[in-house]
């Protein structure tokens, strides 16, 4: 139990020392996808081209019976990070959505992390 305290511990640590934008954009991925997968969100995919869009997540919610596509906005400073979803980009998430959901239910979310928190804040909000 503690090692795996402080192996969380120190994932927690490196996302903060990190500054280049990359990096902190990975971490608070990693932090969404453990978040889905605590919601029952099974993650098939990070970072997937569909229809010519980059997903950051791709999951499937067993319980919904919908694919999940998620869009991950993370801040170190920023207290609203989903206020940063273009609505370009919520457009091609919905074509990439309607791509995927030709025999499925397809739920477009965004989760905005909060690094600058101990621990790191996450939110979800339905982007349609």
């Amino acid at each position: 139990m503690f090692a795996s305290r402080f192996a969380t511990w120190r994932r927690n640590q490196a996302c903060r020392s990190r500054t280049d934008s990359g990096s902190i954009g990975r971490c608070g991925e990693d932090v969404a996808a453990k978040e889905l997968a605590r919601r029952g969100i099974h993650v098939v995919a990070r970072n997937r081209r569909v229809a010519g869009v980059e997903i950051d997540i791709l999951g499937f919610d067993r319980i919904h019976d919908a694919w999940v596509i998620a869009e991950i906005k993370t801040s170190v400073s920023n207290r609203r990070p989903e206020r940063h979803l273009r609505p370009t980009q919520r457009r091609r998430l919905e074509r990439a959505g309607i791509r995927l959901g030709f025999d499925a239910r397809v739920r477009i979310v965004v989760l905005a992390v909060d690094l600058g928190c101990r621990p790191p804040q996450i939110e979800m909000f339905d982007a349609i």
